[in-house]
């Protein structure tokens, strides 16, 4: 909350009456309008699970991306006073980063069986999850996905 200082947007290039720079930033909040039953205004499905081991995969996660984090380098896609891994955290190894996979198959399959009907997942697809850590004061500029959109 320390950089949360109130500034007037306007003229003057950025500067405040002092000469300084201000830190300009919006937050957005997703105000959407849902049902639990498909139609065609709501023909787009939202998936919410709440995995019943997800402390303890939670825990592990933590302790694998922290170890991570002294040995890499920084990758600055869009993380300000953070840490951002390269997009192969599946690979890592480890209980946790094993059942976090398990978890995305799990969500692909409840997804396709939703909006296709189908049993399987068909044809191949490709899964990119990176670890994103900011620190006080830290955080994510706008950015997109690039290559994983």
């Amino acid at each position: 909350e320390a950089r949360f200082v109130p500034f007037r947007a306007g003229s003057g290039a950025g500067r405040d009456s002092s000469g300084e720079t201000g830190l300009f930033t919006g937050y957005y909040e997703a105000d959407l309008r849902a049902s639990r039953q498909r139609s065609d205004r709501f023909a787009t499905p939202l998936y919410r699970h709440v995995w019943p081991d997800a402390e303890e995969t939670n825990r592990d996660l933590a302790h694998v991306v922290l170890s991570r984090m002294p040995g890499e380098a920084k990758n600055r896609q869009s993380n300000i006073g953070g840490w951002h891994s390269e997009a192969d955290v599946l690979s890592w190894g480890g209980s946790g980063v094993a059942q976090l996979g398990h978890w995305i198959g799990e969500a692909i399959k409840a997804l396709t069986l939703e909006t296709g009907g189908l049993t399987t997942v068909p044809g191949s697809f490709g899964v990119w999850a990176w670890a994103n850590v900011l620190q006080p004061g830290g955080y994510n500029t706008v950015h997109d996905h690039g290559r994983f959109a």
